[in-house]
């Protein structure tokens, strides 16, 4: 691959110039990155405990608003619920993200919808990365992200036939590493 730094030349490039704060930026052993271990970026944390959506830039979409309720909480009193819907129907809660580097995005769900056919699907970018239903308990799933800027999705859809459980997904304690401040 082309190098992007060699030892101690970065190229111009530090920790402030990639959007991740102050510290001490290196070169990766294979000189086509840098190794940001040094760098100061605080990530990104979403719990909810606000008490709605206007702390960090969500975007819901679908038959139904999510909604931010003090109920089943994993981490603290609050977490996001997806909006009450009908058969056929899907609630969308979305946030773009920048990723100076690639990163991981983190999160608990739980769900309380029919087994087989009433999912939370997680998107990065329009790309189905998981799907779970079912009547569960909490639940941490973790996705690699690459760099760049993402539109990150949790949606819960839903198909003619039964309803089973409470009908809906929440979702909580959101973390991403690689996210610039």
């Amino acid at each position: 691959g082309d190098e992007v730094c060699d030892g101690d030349a970065l190229a111009g490039a530090s920790c402030d110039s990639l959007g991740l704060g102050g510290g001490a930026l290196a070169c990766a052993g294979d000189c086509a990155s840098y190794d940001v271990s040094g760098c100061e970026f605080s990530g990104f944390f979403e719990s909810f405990e606000s008490g709605d959506l206007i702390e960090n830039p969500w975007v819901s979409e679908g038959a139904a608003s999510w909604t931010v309720e003090a109920t089943l909480a994993h981490d603290g009193d609050f977490v996001a619920r997806s909006g009450p819907i009908d058969g056929d129907e899907w609630s969308e809660l979305a946030i773009t993200l920048e990723f100076p580097v690639a990163g991981q995005i983190t999160f608990w769900h739980r769900e309380s919808s029919e087994f087989c056919c009433d999912k939370l699907r997680f998107y990065v970018d329009d790309e189905q990365l998981g799907e779970w239903s079912g009547l569960t308990e909490w639940t941490e799933s973790s996705f690699d992200v690459g760099a760049g800027e993402h539109v990150l999705a949790w949606r819960y859809e839903k198909d003619m036939n039964v309803e089973i459980g409470d009908d809906f997904v929440i979702i909580d304690a959101i973390s991403a590493d690689g996210v610039a401040p």
